[in-house]
């Protein structure tokens, strides 16, 4: 039996369509569904740059925002992609969203 299903996304164009059949699996096997996207880290050249123009307190901060900014970017990408799917108070849930939900 089938309880998680797990959802690599490069969240590119056709990554809305499949998550909507990825949703539509965990449905049907009434499993949860995670979604995952993984952002690869600051190039060595691009970092030395920025080494070169800030200090380390300036360049750690810069970092903690743009990761910030980042997350919150792809979590409202992926929600918007599922707005219709989800309850109103999924929306705002951290939690993995189980498969029943919007039934």
């Amino acid at each position: 039996m089938i309880r998680s299903i797990l959802y690599a996304t490069d969240l590119g164009i056709y990554a809305p369509v499949v998550m909507q059949h990825a949703l539509g699996l965990a449905r049907s096997f009434k499993a949860d569904l995670y979604v995952l996207h993984v952002v690869e880290p600051m190039g060595l050249f691009a970092e030395s740059v920025l080494q070169s123009y800030l200090d380390e307190q300036a360049l750690n901060e810069l970092q903690r925002q743009g990761m910030t900014t980042m997350l919150s970017n792809i979590e409202q990408r992926v929600l918007d992609s599922l707005r219709d799917e989800l309850p109103d108070d999924a929306a705002h849930s951290r939690q993995p969203w189980p498969a029943q939900w919007g039934e």
